[in-house]
Order: C-alpha cells, then structure tokens, then sequence
C-alpha cells in the first residue's frame, strides 16, 4: 500500500502487479499493461511507494525488478543481478 501525499487516497497493490487505486490516488495501471497476454512475473511484488509529486508509484518485486507505474519514471532495475537473498522492501 501507498498513500497519496494528500493523505486523502491510496494505491493497493496485488503480489501480481494489480493497483487499486482509492481517494484521490489517480489510476497508474497496471503490470499487466507491460506483460501481453498476463505473462506473470519471475517473482511477488512485495513493497510500493509513491513518487514526491504523487502522479506515480514504484512497485518492487522479490527478485529486484522495478516497474513505474503512471509518472513514476523508470530508472533501472536489479532483476537481472543473481542476489544473495530476495528483496524484502
């Protein structure tokens, strides 16, 4: 979950990649709108936050990949870095 930064909305997020948004969190979609066809991930998504202006949200799964979501701008990702342990947050 990720609050807006008026504190007046939220995104929930699935371990799918699925957000829900509520308030006055605007709709960011989807992972399922980078992956045709429902491909499903390599791993859970497991944490999110939200970008400082509060158009976006970055969602994080257990293996390190990171998707923008709405203005979350995409900066890179550690999917493909062989890691010790899973990403926890």
């Amino acid at each position: 979950m990720a609050r807006t930064a008026t504190g007046n909305g939220y995104w929930l997020m699935s371990s799918t990649g699925r957000t829900f948004n509520y308030g006055d969190a605007p709709d960011v979609g989807d992972i399922t709108d980078f992956t045709p066809g429902n491909v499903p991930l390599n791993k859970p998504v497991i944490d999110a936050a939200k970008t400082v202006g509060g158009t976006g949200v970055y969602l994080v799964a257990e293996d390190g990949g990171v998707f923008g979501m709405g203005g979350a701008g995409f900066h890179g990702s550690a999917a493909n870095i062989a890691l010790n342990s899973p990403v926890r947050s």
